[in-house]
């Protein structure tokens, strides 16, 4: 048996054998085309492009890392820095994987422009400058940065033409200012990234390598930014793997995966985006805890929400999402309290589950109803027994109510306003938090749905 060995080449390409051991298959079904010969060559950045271009799939090459109780994320601060988001259970229907803009490959360029330096090493020139928040701000806004996933982004994006554009914007600002500015943009673009796509109350930590894992100025940013998110920052040394071998030995697994006949990289279908519904508590009420609603639309698009509309001064936001309801009411309650500065509670429902309330109402088939008088308490989470059997058991009045596990229909024939069963009632009986809407704001935000999807 010839000798056979694998070796990872520069440029993100590797080598591997193309003879096999009898009884495998001859071309190894993670290099699909590869010419006959003795060799064969595959730059795996062309296999990310490729893969990435198709509609509504995207490529994860390798993991390396798992998760333990919670969402984590890997992210590669190289020339280009990318992300990929890894649940506890790593079902291949949750794995999100992207390019999230520039990593050293910005700073590098204006450190060679500016002082004749490769790279900013130890992160000495970012921590003399000052960030200038306008610059990031304006270039945050781009194009690159508000595309959803799948994505990729290289030299064409982010090379020497965007370096000198970078430069001009900062203009007669300081050297170290400019190395500083551009340092922030790289850790921005990465929490920025997990704010817009990813559900950020699920995570709990990301593990960083790369060359940017060793610019102590790049990690105390990002660790600023992530801090806010709640989650903790490691590098891969950490955890026993150099941050400047990972990349290497993520290629080796690949060619070894390879070389083994076994699949070593898959497309996975990215998240189907729902249309929701999410129902703040409390808000625009006697003239406190104000919100506009152009504010509460322009919030949830920073966040990530899509085709975001509002239905009057209550606080009804209909949008569309990949991420799942819990995650959401975590996102958007996070942003008002930035925003805002106070806290609001959020109740998110998908639009097929308001479609189920509309159907189960039992008082609106009932002869002689007036419609108007018809409210839909959703209870933020799902009631037990027990706490049904309280909410069942509170005196009407004259009003009546209809109990399910995450809803309370009412029908209150003198009007809400002077009805026992107010929020603030069945809340401390669910033992939760709790919204109420009249059954038109019901019936209006259904329609919204319709049209959305």
């Amino acid at each position: 048996m010839g000798r056979r060995f694998i070796t990872r080449a520069r440029r993100q390409s590797f080598w591997a054998s193309a003879s096999q051991p009898p009884g495998r298959p001859a071309k190894p079904r993670s290099l699909p085309h590869a010419p006959a010969g003795r060799w064969c060559l595959i730059s795996a950045r062309q296999i990310w492009r490729r893969a990435a271009r198709a509609r509504r799939w995207y490529l994860i090459l390798i993991i390396s890392f798992t998760a333990t109780g919670g969402w984590g994320g890997c992210c590669r601060t190289c020339g280009i820095a990318n992300l990929t988001a890894i649940p506890a259970a790593a079902s291949s229907d949750q794995l999100i994987a992207f390019d999230t803009g520039p990593g050293n490959m910005v700073m590098d360029a204006l450190s060679e422009r500016l002082f004749d330096k490769t790279f900013d090493s130890g992160g000495r020139l970012a921590a003399r400058g000052r960030v200038l928040e306008a610059v990031v701000e304006e270039f945050l806004s781009g194009t690159f940065f508000r595309r959803r996933p799948p994505k990729t982004a290289g030299r064409e994006e982010f090379g020497r033409e965007f370096a000198e554009k970078f430069l001009a914007r900062c203009g007669k600002a300081d050297k170290h200012d400019v190395i500083a500015t551009a340092t922030a943009l790289t850790a921005r673009s990465i929490a920025g990234a997990i704010r817009r796509f990813l559900p950020v109350g699920e995570f709990q930590e990301m593990i960083v390598a790369g060359g940017g894992a060793s610019n102590p100025a790049l990690m105390a940013m990002l660790r600023r930014e992530l801090k806010e998110l709640e989650m903790k920052l490691r590098t891969s040394d950490e955890l026993g793997l150099p941050a400047a071998a990972k990349e290497a030995a993520a290629f080796a697994l690949l060619a070894y995966e390879t070389w083994g006949g076994r699949p070593s990289w898959e497309r996975y279908p990215m998240p189907e985006k729902k249309t929701y519904v999410a129902l703040l508590r409390g808000i625009n009420v006697g003239g406190n805890r104000r919100v506009a609603m152009a504010d509460l639309r322009g919030w949830a698009e920073e966040i990530g929400l899509q085709q975001v509309r509002t239905y009057v001064q209550s606080g009804n936001l209909v949008f569309k999402s990949q991420q799942p309801a819990a995650a959401l009411e975590k996102k958007i309650e996070r942003k008002i309290a930035q925003a805002a500065g106070f806290e609001v509670r959020v109740v998110v429902r998908s639009a097929k589950e308001i479609r189920e309330v509309m159907r189960s109402n039992p008082f609106v088939k009932r002869s002689g109803i007036d419609l108007s008088k018809l409210q839909v308490t959703f209870l933020a989470e799902a009631a037990g027994a027990g706490a049904r059997a309280k909410l069942k058991a509170l005196p009407g009045g004259g009003d009546e109510s209809k109990v399910g596990e995450s809803e309370i229909f009412l029908y209150c024939p003198n009007g809400y306003g002077s009805s026992k069963l107010v929020n603030s009632v069945l809340e401390k009986a669910a033992g939760g938090a709790a919204t109420t809407r009249n059954w038109r704001t019901v019936n209006a935000l259904c329609a919204m749905c319709e049209e959305a999807d």
